[in-house]
């Protein structure tokens, strides 16, 4: 009896060390489990997880500049047109138109913005005597500049897991200026049934209509006779970074 009694006191030892045994792996067990779960949601490269914002600002700012200049035409309209000058006469980008009578005296004559407008029947005399005479188109100008300047800022923020982030950013700035030049010209014109021009010096036409229903005659030492063009330069941007 006191062997059987002893037999079964030990197998009682033996099924309690194997339950304190099991007990203890199940434990060791879940803390293992619980460190992996902290790991991967620490990554997100591999079986964690991520959460980011990010912000993206463009901006394109743009500046014009404009010049423009315009001529207006003098207008001399009468019967006959007859001018006298003892150094030099200038037309520029004016309409002389003759029929009658009509004399201007001076030392030295400049057409430029002084108008006379009678009767327009376009039978006349335009004599012009003078030591230098300059019949030359006027100019119309239109000049432009613009400017134009780019920013871009960007900014990105990542959290991994619970312990671990990164912050970046970047900003770039350029900017590019383009120009452009236009002329055009205003021919001077000269309209009579007989346009007489005597220089003792020099006489030049440029950029100007001589139209004489009968006669057109030209006395002069030196004559130069040429032609204009409109004009458009347009210059291509300049890029800089800024």
């Amino acid at each position: 009896m006191s062997e059987l009694v002893g037999d079964l006191q030990a197998d009682k030892k033996y099924y309690q060390t194997n339950i304190a045994l099991a007990a203890s792996s199940l434990a060791a067990k879940t803390t293992a489990l619980a460190a992996q779960l902290a790991t991967a949601a620490a990554s997100s490269g591999t079986y964690g997880f991520n959460a980011g914002i990010e912000f993206d600002i463009d901006a394109l700012e743009r500046q014009l500049q404009a010049q423009q200049t315009q001529s207006i035409a003098s207008n001399l309209v009468a019967n006959n047109i007859n001018i006298n000058t003892n150094k030099t006469t200038t037309i520029v980008g004016s309409n002389l138109q003759a029929n009658a009578n009509n004399a201007v005296n001076s030392d030295n004559a400049n057409n430029a913005n002084n108008a006379v407008n009678t009767d327009n029947t376009n039978n006349g005399q335009i004599n012009i005597n003078s030591q230098n005479l300059n019949i030359l188109s006027s100019q119309d100008t239109n000049n432009t500049k613009s400017n134009t300047q780019h920013k871009n800022l960007n900014v990105s923020y990542t959290l991994y897991g619970t312990n671990s982030s990164n912050l970046s950013g970047s900003i770039s700035r350029d900017s590019s200026t383009s120009t452009s030049q236009q002329t055009t010209h205003n021919n001077t014109n000269l309209t009579a049934t007989n346009i007489n021009l005597n220089t003792t010096q020099d006489t030049k036409i440029k950029g100007a209509n001589l139209q004489a229903t009968n006669q057109l005659n030209i006395d002069t030492k030196n004559l130069e006779v040429s032609s204009v063009q409109n004009k458009t330069k347009p210059k291509p941007a300049l890029k800089a970074p800024a």
